[in-house]
């Protein structure tokens, strides 16, 4: 699914930044990630698939309901969009991703 937010996969906006969201989420070595942020729904640590993980996935699905994922889904199909701002872009690096959603005109 992809949140308002740009989140997809637990993977969050904003969780992380440069380097250190790279070494989380786009090292070839893993293929889940720990997220140890306290401020994540009051859980103290998240686990969480990555882009390294997704990109070995053949058919990637991505589900993305309601007007209030409009933004989000814009965002994550820009060509400019940092993974990092909207993790949600990943769709666009992905072989086969097939997106539902019931929004219109979202180019």
């Amino acid at each position: 699914g992809i949140g308002a937010d740009g989140h997809t996969a637990g993977i969050i906006p904003h969780i992380y930044e440069g380097d250190l969201f790279d070494q989380k989420f786009n090292s070839d070595a893993l293929v889940a990630t720990v997220l140890d942020k306290a401020e994540l729904g009051g859980f103290p640590e998240r686990v969480t698939t990555t882009f390294s993980f997704m990109k070995k996935v053949h058919f990637p699905i991505f589900y993305a309901k309601g007007e209030g994922k409009r933004l989000a889904l814009q965002n994550a199909l820009k060509d400019d969009t940092k993974l990092s701002d909207t993790p949600a872009h990943i769709i666009k690096e992905l072989k086969g991703a097939i997106l539902f959603t019931d929004l219109k005109d979202i180019a």
